[in-house]
């Protein structure tokens, strides 16, 4: 009995100290705005031109990087107000909602099933490319619907989502259907 509690402690320390390890080598996350990067004014200026002839908008986590584990999240937003998250873990899952611009400048998603609240996100611009940040300056992997997660030293922190190339759809209704 002994030793099984001391390789559960064991097991307990090398846990914590791996966590611990991952964070001082910026595993965990850096969501502070970068120097050469600015707030945008108007978000919904911003979006427009994306939304022009029907089209979608996606941004990708780690800097929009996809290492194809599970810690990937993209975040897809529709001209109509709906947004998809798909979010990779021992598979991949969608969750489906809505989105609120609020005061023009930050974004608020409401996910049906999400399990958690997904934070108020500030969209950003750097070097022509553009951003989104958790609002709290919150770092780190929103779990969701994950059990746990892999990241290594060599991976992007988990924000900020970078938008990636608008992808064209017929609308929402089509989202998460493989038709995109």
């Amino acid at each position: 009995m002994d030793k099984i509690r001391i390789k559960k402690r064991t097991f307990y320390l090398f846990i914590l100290a791996l966590t611990c390890f991952g964070c001082r080598h910026n595993v965990c996350g850096n969501n502070q705005l970068l120097n050469d990067c600015n707030y945008v004014e108007s978000t919904t200026q911003m979006l427009q031109p994306y939304f022009h002839n029907n089209t979608s908008v996606t941004f990708r986590s780690r800097s929009g990087n996809m290492y194809g584990v599970d810690s990937d999240s993209e975040l897809t937003f529709f001209s109509d107000g709906k947004v998809e998250m798909a979010e990779y873990g021992y598979g991949l899952k969608y969750y489906y909602g809505n989105y609120t611009i609020l005061n023009d400048k930050s974004i608020l998603l409401s996910l049906i099933n999400y399990p958690g609240i997904w934070p108020i996100m500030k969209m950003a611009v750097c070097d022509k490319e553009v951003y989104l940040y958790a609002q709290s300056g919150k770092n780190g992997l929103e779990l969701g619907g994950r059990g746990g997660s892999v990241e290594t030293t060599e991976m992007k922190p988990f924000w900020p989502f970078k938008m990636i190339q608008p992808e064209s759809t017929k609308d929402s209704a089509e989202a998460g259907t493989g038709k995109r």
